[in-house]
């Protein structure tokens, strides 16, 4: 019973089998067990040839080491360095990310450092302005009693905000939102005197101008200056808003208006620009 090397390597092509002294040479067993080792042989040969293609030699291995570590400093060019180094510093590496985590957005510096007012208006403009067609002389420009008067308001020169008004009795109207409001109104025939915005629904002064004297003697004197609102304001529902007028002395039938207006063209005393520039 011819015996057999043991098939170690399922991928060899035939198991070798073993010659013995009893083995006739010219058996054509022996041949069979020759031509089996050398198919092993060439089998083997080929697999050597392979595996050599996928191998590397000893300066390419050394190219890749030098490539990852990439001129890194002497003690940080190995893995177990690199742990330690991090190691060491652990509290660092943890306040770091800490503060990484704090971090603010494009969107959230934004809303906290770039001004209001240099903020996109389009589509949120509200130009109201009181003007007398014809300039007629002597024309009022406010309504009221004792010191207190009410600024007229009678044109809406252009509206964006939806939601904004103006009714006939000089009160606007304005959406819940925060607005910049900018505004000049004239005083004639007075002495000391300020405008502000006034909240008409749920009372109360919101702005306040600037003060002024238009320096009266008490003999009509047509002196006339500005009272300037430029601030912002914010309310958390609709308003209804008027612009009001403290005046230390009012002279004559004329109010805040001048006795001499150039006729057939169209006089402005006040005008108000309205942004609104956030919700």
């Amino acid at each position: 019973m011819p015996e057999y090397f043991p098939q170690d390597n399922s991928s060899y092509p035939a198991q070798v089998r073993k010659l013995t002294v009893n083995d006739d040479v010219n058996d054509v067993n022996a041949n069979d067990a020759a031509q089996a080792l050398a198919k092993r042989t060439d089998f083997l040969k080929a697999l050597v040839e392979t595996l050599q293609g996928d191998t590397y030699t000893k300066a390419e291995v050394d190219q890749l080491v030098n490539n990852l570590i990439d001129d890194a400093p002497d003690a940080l060019n190995t893995l177990n360095e690199l742990a330690a180094a991090l190691n060491d510093n652990d509290s660092e590496i943890a306040a770091l990310l800490a503060a990484i985590d704090q971090r603010l957005t494009q969107v959230q510096a934004d809303a906290l450092y770039l001004p209001k007012t240099y903020q996109p208006f389009l589509g949120n403009l509200f130009h109201i302005q009181y003007v007398e067609p014809n300039g007629v002389n002597g024309t009022s420009v406010g309504t009221g009693t004792a010191n207190i008067y009410q600024l007229k308001l009678n044109n809406v020169v252009s509206n964006t905000i939806a939601g904004a008004s103006l009714d006939a009795s000089y009160n606007f109207t304005l959406p819940a939102g925060t607005y910049h409001f900018y505004g000049r109104f004239i005083a004639s025939h007075s002495n000391v005197f300020r405008a502000y915005l006034d909240n008409n629904t749920d009372g109360g002064n919101l702005l306040y101008g600037t003060n002024e004297n238009g320096t009266d003697s008490g003999t009509g004197d047509t002196a006339q200056t500005t009272s300037v609102i430029d601030d912002e304001f914010t309310i958390t529902g609709t308003k209804s808003l008027r612009v009001l007028m403290y005046v230390s002395n009012v002279t004559n039938l004329f109010g805040f208006s001048s006795s001499s207006e150039p006729a057939n063209s169209p006089a402005i005393y006040h005008y108000v620009k309205i942004r609104r520039i956030g919700d």
